[in-house]
């Protein structure tokens, strides 16, 4: 039992690392110009050991997504769970927001690029995973506004539609820091 952990936790090392280097090298050439195998060097892995991990190089450039994606809606919602004042929430999630920007800037033009791609490929996987997460960022918007409101401190609007403004404009921010 404790040889499988062990070996579980060596598995998502490797697997870490493998998406560590698709990001840097996704970052250096874009996705389309990026080949397995300049991972796999970046890695230090062989070619057989990415795809060990990652049947596709789209597979691969999901996981690249979700790693973010992931990180930026963990760090939201602790930052939302941290205050129960709706205005200080409010302002604690803008932060939040900013800050992750600020430390992945370097990364917009994969992000943008994710878009695009998720747009053009076949695989519906990626214009889900957008969904999601933007369905999750758009209920906790709509709830802090909701909370907003309740307390006055503003104005009475649909929920929903002005989270989904506030996405927009969270989009826009983050094109800022191209």
């Amino acid at each position: 039992m404790k040889e499988q952990l062990k070996s579980k936790e060596r598995k998502d090392v490797k697997r870490e690392i493998i998406i560590k280097a698709a990001i840097h090298i996704f970052g250096q050439k874009g996705f389309h110009s990026a080949k397995i195998q300049d991972i796999a060097d970046f890695a230090s892995v062989g070619k057989g050991t990415v795809y060990e991990y990652f049947s596709t190089k789209d597979e691969l450039f999901l996981a690249v997504y979700d790693k973010w994606m992931d990180e930026f809606e963990a760090r939201m919602t602790a930052s939302a769970d941290e205050h129960t004042n709706p205005v200080s929430k409010a302002d604690a999630l803008i932060d939040t927001a900013i800050d992750f920007y600020e430390t992945h800037a370097q990364y917009a033009a994969i992000l943008l690029e994710f878009w695009a791609h998720a747009l053009r490929s076949e695989n519906p996987h990626f214009l889900e995973r957008i969904r999601q997460m933007k369905q999750t960022l758009a209920d906790l918007g709509a709830e802090v506004t909701r909370q907003l409101i309740a307390v006055k401190a503003f104005t009475d609007v649909d929920a929903v539609s002005f989270s989904r403004l506030e996405l927009g404009i969270s989009d826009g921010i983050f094109l800022q820091w191209i």
